[in-house]
């Protein structure tokens, strides 16, 4: 019993100190530099984003996947529209 009261113990401690360390710690302050702005919608988002795609060798962020189909839409017309010209 005494076993079990002591660990319970160290592992309040342990919980209590983690969780001052994590109220300590500094929020990652944004930089506009880690923001890119969505082509279709003009939101900024963080370039950490899940939503990019590589076209004419640049990288665009997006901010939902319906943002970048609807891109890929108006990129495909337009080389489309010039085959037929």
């Amino acid at each position: 019993m005494l076993v079990k009261l002591a660990i319970l113990a160290i592992s309040v401690i342990i919980l209590v100190v983690l969780i001052k360390n994590s109220l300590k710690a500094k929020p990652k302050a944004i930089d506009a530099t880690d923001m890119a702005r969505d082509p279709v919608c003009n939101t900024y988002i963080s370039m950490d984003g899940v939503f990019k795609l590589k076209y004419n060798n640049k990288l665009y962020h997006f901010c939902s996947k319906e943002c970048m189909n609807k891109f890929r839409e108006e990129k495909l017309k337009e080389v489309n529209s010039e085959d037929i010209s």
